[in-house]
């Protein structure tokens, strides 16, 4: 598995939730799509046990009985390229792009082709597809962190690193300790040499409430390099906090 795959399944497992909530409920609601009510139920459960072929099966159903999938387009194409069918997942989620007026959310659709042609190493359309992204949600972390992951594998390390940022920096605005621990970790994995990928990490250290480690980490820095310059502030702070 390649760094991009690992990123794909950790989105995964933050954003899927989220979608599938989001369309379960949309789905419900239009009580005349019989085939749509019988088989959320068992879509809700095969998403909860991993069961992406189960997904597939069900929505195929779906599909074949004549009635609209549109709004499952997402999930759908989640599915495929769980199960190595990325081509038809960007087929589906093209075809969706493509409505005049799509039942899902614009830049989920652009972000799913960036992840979509990460996990085929086109990197190029990636990077287009999450801009897009940004153009359409700029505040959209999942797209940051898919760039993030692109110019890893690309070697573009600083561009990498300030994408890392920005979703840091949305995460820990929005109290989301668990991703900004895990960003922490593949910063330093990048960039150890990095105040920036420390401060993170710190900071994730102290949200997920390991105020101790948090404490350790910075005395170590403290004793690694020679100052924390423009960042001294912020470490300072945060040790304030951590000792609270």
């Amino acid at each position: 598995m390649n760094r991009f795959s690992a990123f794909r399944l950790f989105t995964a497992q933050s954003f899927l939730l989220f979608v599938f909530i989001l369309f379960s409920t949309m789905s419900c609601a239009q009580k005349s799509e019989t085939n749509r009510e019988r088989y959320m139920p068992q879509l809700e459960q095969a998403y909860k046990d991993g069961d992406w072929e189960k997904i597939i099966s069900n929505v195929e159903t779906i599909i074949n009985s004549g009635e609209a999938y549109d709004d499952l387009a997402l999930i759908y194409a989640q599915a495929l390229e769980a199960t190595n069918n990325v081509e038809k997942a960007i087929s589906i989620l093209k075809a969706e792009l493509e409505n005049k007026e799509p039942r899902t959310e614009r830049y989920f659709i652009t972000n799913e082709l960036g992840n979509a042609y990460g996990l085929l190493k086109d990197y190029d359309n990636a990077i287009s597809y999450y801009k897009q992204t940004l153009e359409l949600r700029p505040l959209f972390a999942r797209a940051m962190l898919g760039l993030a992951s692109v110019y890893t594998e690309l070697g573009e390390i600083s561009s990498a690193s300030d994408y890392y940022l920005q979703a840091a920096s949305l995460f820990i605005e929005h109290g989301m300790g668990d991703e900004v621990l895990s960003i922490g970790r593949q910063m330093i994995d990048i960039a150890s040499e990095d105040l920036y990928s420390w401060l993170v990490l710190a900071n994730g250290l102290y949200m997920t409430g390991d105020k101790k480690e948090c404490l350790n980490l910075i005395e170590s820095l403290k004793n690694t390099f020679s100052s924390f310059g423009s960042l001294k502030e912020n470490f300072d702070e945060l040790e304030k906090l951590a000792r609270e």
